[in-house]
């Protein structure tokens, strides 16, 4: 905040940019203003489209969707299938369910696009293909009628365009997270595109995606075995004495509230947002299947995670330069929140000085807990040292056999049991576009991606393994 004097009068004014960092090409000017002590500075990028060759977009037409109608069409769904031990059957038969519904109440439209920063939107889409056939028309029979149509259509398509731009500035740019202002720029830009990936694979250059997925899998495994010793863990037996994990409607309900209503999706092809609203609205969909998996193991089909690339810096031409990010079945997000509600209830099993992957706490709350240790030791007269260190692989290294260890005397035995099937059996799959690679089992490691509770698993464990003293 900046207290300035204007005409004998105190008043207060936000700062809202003090610093400008850019890796774009911009040009920066700086402004004196006489009503503030403050200098207004103007950033000036060039906005280059980028094109790209014409594709169709696959979305479903979400107007006609409502829990309550997905509801009613699930009801008259009566999938058979072959009867098979545990909790597989449960999913399998609920996820066709489900999409079957969807099919019917949100039957898939294509979308064409020509650009990267094309609007999908259905009305937008709908004006041009009458505008299409108003065209054709015309041609045929050159009605000045048809002309006038057309004309009236153009004028509405120009609004509709500049409304929809219009309201996708003010959603990207809604807050206060320069992230989301810099990533649009970048969409408009067209940097953000997905390009064609291509490695240099001792000489040779490798673009096609088949070969591609067994190169990412083969380097991401063996990164993960090199780092490890090719460590094997010991094999985890569950107590035949054990108390099944039950869980309840409104433990359902709570945690599906929690869920982002967004309409990606993972293999299954469910988006959040139907588990979101079926989880919160009809919690009694998801208590069998959920019951199921605490008691006799989750569906294998959880434990498959799809393998997307991200480059992170340096060589796109190299392996080594890109990470993994997985993408998980969407109705296993909802079971683990449901666990690390379990979890949360059982106190700070994370301990005090986590800052990482916790509600409330964030790198700002780490600065400011360490600014104040600091400042008490120097009004001490004390020498303060501190050093930091950066944990290589740390979720793909975190070895179930030794989390068992630490944890089973201050977990309960059912939660840890299905944290243990959680943390077992599991392998990934590399995917880019139709092509995925063989599957590679994951030994030892959670699950790398935006998880919950490969989250809360990684910090409950490292706290509990170097407890600060």
């Amino acid at each position: 905040m900046g207290i300035i004097n204007k005409d004998g009068k105190r008043q207060v004014r936000k700062s809202l940019l003090d610093l400008v960092f850019s890796n774009k090409d911009v040009t920066v000017k700086v402004h004196d203003r006489l009503t503030s002590d403050h200098k207004m500075i103007l950033v000036k990028s060039n906005i280059k489209t980028v094109t790209i060759e014409r594709s169709k977009v696959s979305r479903r037409n979400w107007k006609k969707y409502s829990p309550e109608k997905l509801m009613e069409h699930f009801n008259q769904q009566e999938p058979t299938l072959e009867p098979r031990p545990g909790s597989d059957l449960l999913n399998e038969t609920l996820v066709i369910k489900i999409n079957d519904s969807l099919d019917q109440i949100c039957p898939y439209r294509v979308l064409r696009t020509s650009r990267q920063t094309d609007l999908l939107d259905h009305a937008l889409e709908a004006m041009k293909k009458k505008r299409k056939r108003l065209r054709k028309s015309y041609n045929l029979s050159r009605n000045d009628v048809i002309a006038s149509k057309i004309e009236h259509l153009n004028r509405r398509i120009k609004v509709r365009i500049s409304d929809v731009k219009k309201q996708q500035i003010r959603t990207r740019l809604d807050g206060d997270n320069p992230k989301s202002f810099w990533k649009f720029v970048s969409d408009l830009e067209g940097s953000e595109k997905l390009e064609d990936i291509e490695l240099d694979v001792n000489g040779t250059i490798v673009n096609n995606d088949d070969d591609l997925c067994e190169i990412f899998a083969d380097h991401f495994s063996n990164k993960v075995n090199m780092l490890s010793n090719s460590y094997v863990p010991n094999s985890f037996s569950k107590p035949k004495d054990i108390t099944p994990l039950t869980f309840s409607l409104q433990e359902i309900s709570s945690a599906a509230s929690t869920l982002k209503s967004k309409l990606c999706s993972g293999e299954n092809g469910l988006p959040m947002k139907v588990i979101r609203d079926l989880g919160v609205s009809f919690p009694e969909l998801f208590l069998e299947l959920f019951n199921s998996a605490a008691t006799s193991g989750m569906p294998a089909a959880w434990k498959t995670a799809i393998v997307t690339p991200l480059h992170k810096k340096g060589d796109k031409k190299s392996a080594s330069q890109y990470r993994p990010i997985s993408n998980l079945c969407s109705l296993s997000k909802l079971f683990e929140k449901i666990i690390l509600l379990r979890l949360n209830a059982l106190g700070e099993l994370d301990g005090r000085f986590q800052h990482g992957f916790k509600s409330n706490r964030s790198t700002t709350t780490a600065m400011l807990e360490i600014q104040d240790f600091v400042s008490d030791e120097l009004d001490r007269n004390n020498t303060v040292g501190m050093y930091s260190i950066d944990l290589t692989a740390a979720f793909d290294l975190l070895r179930p056999d030794c989390f068992y260890d630490i944890m089973k005397d201050k977990i309960d035995s059912n939660i840890l049991c299905v944290l243990m099937d959680f943390l077992s059996g599991r392998n990934f799959k590399v995917k880019m576009g139709t092509a995925q690679s063989r599957p590679k089992d994951l030994m030892i490691g959670c699950v790398t991606g935006i998880n919950s509770r490969s989250q809360a698993i990684y910090i409950v464990h490292i706290t509990n393994t170097l407890s600060p003293t």
